[in-house]
């Protein structure tokens, strides 16, 4: 999920908040953090969970070894 969108939902999609989070313009308490921790994101996926908050919205996310 990417909870810090619901601030951001009125002015930007989905799709600008994540490139906002990634270039460091935005913090997001769980997308930045995990950023930070070497996780790589390979897509966002619309619908994904019944939260009107963040639209349903939520990042596919990966860490490899």
């Amino acid at each position: 999920m990417i909870p810090g969108f619901v601030q951001y939902k009125s002015v930007m999609d989905a799709e600008a908040y994540v490139a906002r989070v990634v270039a460091g313009d935005i913090f997001d308490p769980t997308l930045s953090v995990q950023l930070r921790q070497g996780f790589r994101i390979r897509g966002l996926l619309p619908d994904y969970l019944p939260d009107s908050a963040t639209d349903g919205w939520s990042v596919l996310m990966e860490w490899g070894a």
